[in-house]
Formats: C-alpha cells, sequence, structure tokens
C-alpha cells in the first residue's frame, strides 16, 4: 500500500471534494436521516434548544453521505493513480 505525503492527501481530497457535483450524486435516502433521528432520544430531538444542534448534525451527515459517494466515484475512476504520477 503506498504511503501518501501530506499534499498527496490534501490534492486528493480536494479532488474528491471539488470535481464531482453535487447533481450528477444520487440523493440521499430519506429513510437514512429517519434512521438516525430513531437513535437519538425523544426529548432530545424534541429539546428547542437543540435545534441549532441538530440542524448542524443533519448538515454533517448530508455533507459525510456526499462525500462518501464522491470518495467511492474517485477510487473507481482511479483518482489515486493519477495523482501519484510526478508533474
Amino acid at each position: 500500500m503506498p504511503v501518501f505525503n501530506c499534499a498527496t492527501r490534501q490534492r486528493y481530497n480536494y479532488y474528491v471534494r471539488e470535481s464531482i457535483d453535487v447533481s450528477m450524486l444520487a440523493p440521499m435516502p430519506d429513510t437514512q436521516m429517519m434512521n438516525i433521528h430513531c437513535r437519538i432520544p425523544r426529548h432530545l430531538l424534541t429539546n428547542p434548544e437543540l435545534n441549532p444542534s441538530l440542524k448542524i448534525l443533519e448538515e454533517e451527515v448530508y455533507e459525510y453521505y456526499l462525500y462518501s459517494l464522491r470518495k467511492g466515484i474517485g477510487k473507481l475512476a482511479n483518482v489515486c493513480d493519477v495523482l501519484l504520477i510526478p508533474v
């Protein structure tokens, strides 16, 4: 397994995040967020003081979902091999 230096890893993450547009990705299934909400106690979900935290959690889940799809596409397209070619 190749060892990635910091610059290569940053470049890889940049290409994974920026080269694939959101419109090209499958939408996140509604059931995924519902499954996450089912694991949070109801008294926390209904607490108005925690609404901002819940919104942040939902945004993080969505961003991680998109990142994992992009990363899968990047691996499929051998993005790692392209990045290891010296320029």
